[in-house]
């Protein structure tokens, strides 16, 4: 089944990651303008048995920031992301996030000889 777009869903991006996650898949940044403008910097969660998205509310404080052109992959409960551009400062990044769907949080990875 194809899921219908709805006006409550989230606005159409490009540059971003998905990766699978139990029933969900969680998808990360990326940009929602032609111009390269607008990168969200947020977390959304597809529920593949319902068919709907929900932006999940985040216990930390910490955020990778916005980014598009990023890595992402999905490990048990957790989805690293990784490098990227911060369309903000158009600066490549070099750092690393995990996100873990359970504790619903995201922790900073420290990266040497990066």
């Amino acid at each position: 089944m194809i899921k219908n777009i709805s006006s409550d869903d989230p606005i159409p991006r490009y540059g971003h990651t998905g990766v699978i996650m139990e029933h969900y898949i969680v998808i990360y940044g990326g940009v929602y303008n032609i111009d390269y403008t607008r990168t969200p910097g947020d977390i959304l969660l597809f529920n593949i048995l319902t068919q709907t998205f929900s932006e999940p509310k985040l216990m930390t404080r910490i955020k990778p920031g916005n980014r598009k052109g990023h890595i992402a992959v999905g490990i048990s409960q957790s989805m690293l992301i990784h490098g990227g551009m911060d369309t903000d400062n158009n600066e490549i990044l070099r750092s690393a996030y995990v996100y873990t769907l359970i504790k619903n949080s995201r922790n900073e990875l420290e990266i040497h000889n990066a």
